[in-house]
């Protein structure tokens, strides 16, 4: 890790792989942004709840062409999409990006209480939107993005949501899971989730925890140790073992493990593929 974090309202972590860290913990979400460096162009993965201008922070860092790759959909990781001409998401998620979210649809992730942190200035709760966008292309499984210097190959994991992908640099031994694997609340009981899909994605990204040496989340702690994703992947098998939830509730599982939660469906185990 080169410098130390910028505190305002994105915490930067400029690490010695060539990764910025754009972090956003003054908000609920704690949402993670990484933008990965290379020789020709940089890609940026997510763009965080969108208060505050992250191209600022990405051009602060690189002059040259930036891509923007969504690893999925939801209102914490498309905020700022608008402000990049070069956009990537996987097709199954790509009606929620042209979507964007509307002042009312984001309702109480711009309350009061969703911030620990003063709001950047500008900031409106009353008018705050999520505009959609137009995805320029789509990615998916073994797509490979040319950074130059660097390569991200792309992994489909659905699960949290229907388009959920990761990026691995493989000669480096970096994992993006987006919010697939991290050390806090995993989802796999939102609209479009699957449990099923979730744990399969997770058994693919186990497979290449040998070769890892470290692992930025979309949420929690980052990085992480690439043991955390083996960890998970110890969990799924646990719970199709037959292990008991620790809380119940409105249709809704909760399976606690150190030091993370997974969250299904009660319904889960009738929604087997077929």
């Amino acid at each position: 890790m080169s410098g130390s974090p910028n505190v305002s309202w994105y915490d930067v972590t400029h690490y010695s792989d060539d990764v910025v860290a754009i972090a956003e913990p003054g908000h609920i979400e704690d949402v993670k942004a990484y933008l990965v460096l290379g020789s020709d162009r940089s890609v940026l993965i997510d763009s965080c709840v969108g208060f505050e201008d992250i191209r600022a922070v990405v051009e602060s860092h690189t002059t040259g062409p930036v891509t923007l790759v969504n690893t999925h959909g939801h209102l914490d990781h498309i905020g700022n999409n608008w402000r990049f001409e070069e956009r990537l998401v996987h097709e199954a998620d790509a009606d929620r990006v042209r979507a964007g979210l509307t002042n009312a649809q984001l309702g109480r992730f711009l309350k009061p209480e969703a911030f620990s942190r003063e709001p950047p200035p500008g900031f409106d709760p009353e008018t705050h939107h999520t505009p959609g966008t137009e995805p320029t292309g789509f990615v998916n499984d073994g797509d490979v993005i040319d950074l130059g210097n660097r390569q991200l190959r792309v992994m489909y994991t659905p699960g949290h949501t229907p388009g959920c992908i990761s990026l691995v640099d493989d000669a480096n031994g970096l994992l993006f899971p987006g919010d697939m694997v991290h050390t806090g609340a995993m989802f796999a009981h939102y609209e479009g989730g699957s449990a099923h899909e979730y744990r399969d994605s997770v058994k693919r990204l186990a497979e290449l925890v040998p070769a890892l040496t470290s692992v930025y989340p979309g949420h929690s702690h980052y990085p992480i140790s690439p043991g955390v994703v083996s960890d998970v992947d110890i969990a799924f098998d646990e719970i199709w073992a037959g292990r008991e939830p620790d809380v119940r509730e409105n249709g809704v599982l909760k399976f606690q493990f150190d030091p993370f939660t997974l969250t299904l469906r009660e319904s889960w185990r009738d929604e087997i593929p077929g």
